[in-house]
């Protein structure tokens, strides 16, 4: 048994491990990225390479940021786990403390990300500058970012739907000559399955991000003119 735990605990150490070298850099990519994202649809041009370079740092602070978050999230998680451990009768205090705590949190990690990092790339700020700067008009506009939050929640909802509809026919389509391919190859070697089913995920993943880019213009537009409206 204490044989077998090792094992396990060895494995979850080495799948943790793994994410992180893999998660941190992707996460990292993604924090520049809506920088870049933002920027094209703002000018309706691609420019990668120039706005890669030109939103790097902002990118590097964002990336700061989302660990700080994470980081935040889930100690609070980690603290709550712990108090129901010691106790089943904390199980209610904790849910009613952890719950409303990592609903705020939420709500400023979406504006951060919503408004933010737009009022970063206008006036050239840090984060935290950002947040100083775009504060008063939060104070000021703050029924209408209500609005806003509720409104998005809902078309995310709506556009999330869409998308999974469309993803799970595109992988339908797409799983029918994977499946047909993978068997013949197995007629000829077992090992020789792998090939039709790398190169369908890989074909698979490309055009599951090429379904998803609509539907993340729309919320990422619908995002800038709700963002211009309230600094207008």
């Amino acid at each position: 048994l204490m044989t077998g735990l090792g094992v396990s605990s060895t494995v979850i150490i080495v799948l943790a491990l793994v994410m992180l070298v893999i998660g941190i850099p992707l996460i990292l990519l993604s924090s520049i990225f809506e920088f870049i994202f933002y920027q094209s649809l703002i000018d309706k041009d691609v420019k990668i390479r120039e706005n890669f370079s030109r939103h790097f740092w902002k990118g590097m602070r964002y990336f700061g940021f989302q660990l700080i978050y994470a980081i935040a999230v889930l100690g609070i998680l980690a603290a709550a786990v712990a108090a129901v451990m010691a106790s089943n009768a904390l199980l209610v205090v904790a849910l009613l403390i952890s719950l409303p705590v990592i609903f705020v949190m939420g709500i400023f990690a979406s504006l951060t990300h919503d408004f933010i990092l737009l009022k970063m790339m206008e006036e050239d700020k840090s984060l935290i500058q950002a947040w100083r700067s775009f504060w008063p008009t939060l104070k000021s506009e703050w029924k209408q970012v209500t609005v806003y939050l509720i409104v998005k929640f809902f078309i995310g909802i709506v556009v999330g739907i869409s998308a999974a509809i469309v993803v799970i026919i595109a992988t339908v389509i797409m799983v029918i000559p994977i499946i047909i391919f993978a068997v013949l190859f197995a007629m000829i070697s077992e090992v020789l399955v792998l090939l039709p089913v790398l190169l369908g995920l890989i074909a698979w993943f490309v055009v599951i991000l090429y379904i998803s880019v609509p539907f993340r213009v729309y919320i990422y537009y619908f995002i800038v003119l709700v963002y211009h409206d309230l600094t207008a």
